[in-house]
């Protein structure tokens, strides 16, 4: 049923090879150019818009770290770690409200026997 393969194709190709290929496809990169200007220019900005994602702004007088104290750069860190990790918390803060919420039901008997008899009554009424 399966056709046999020949043990020649079992055999990796050298990985100096594969290397060699394709080392004269690479080329430098500059930091000023960007390449995918043509491709993103059309496309509108709200499309790339995430929800609590700020962009990092770095002037010049920022960039050169001898400048800032290091008690600042500490407080810029934290500062970016915290935006950054603002979206997170929120989500982890709302699953734990779900999951006391639904602990709290499970165990109040009277909240577990309506929760039951709402879910009875809503799989009874998508079934007609």
């Amino acid at each position: 049923m399966w056709r046999e393969i020949p043990g020649r194709n079992l055999i990796p190709q050298r990985l100096d090879s594969v290397h060699s290929h394709y080392a004269g496809l690479c080329g430098e990169a500059f930091p000023d150019i960007k390449l995918d200007d043509p491709f993103v220019k059309d496309v509108d900005p709200q499309t790339w818009s995430v929800c609590g994602f700020t962009p990092k702004i770095t002037s010049s007088s920022l960039v050169n770290s001898n400048e800032l104290p290091i008690a600042e750069r500490f407080r810029l860190a934290y500062v970016e770690r915290d935006t950054r990790l603002a979206p997170k918390r929120a989500k982890n803060a709302r699953q734990h409200q779900r999951r006391a919420e639904r602990e709290w039901m499970m165990g109040d008997t009277s909240a577990k026997a309506i929760a039951l008899a709402s879910k009875a009554t809503k799989s009874l009424n998508t079934r007609k």
